[in-house]
């Protein structure tokens, strides 16, 4: 649950973030690109997050 919440949030604060600063988070000299790239990189380590939800949801429907 953890993992699912933890990848699940930071891309959608990474993307508002981008977007609140106009899309110039896409320049590698502007910090939003930093924070941005490891909201995408911590999606890649841990999985995106619809893989751990069905994971989630076919062990609760074991039960």
């Amino acid at each position: 649950m953890a993992a699912y919440w933890a990848t699940e949030g930071a891309q959608q604060v990474v993307t508002a973030a981008q977007h609140l600063h106009g899309g110039i988070g896409a320049d590698v000299d502007y910090p939003v690109h930093r924070y941005y790239l490891w909201g995408v990189e911590n999606g890649t380590i841990l999985g995106s997050a619809s893989p751990h939800l069905a994971r989630l949801g076919n062990l609760l429907s074991l039960s």
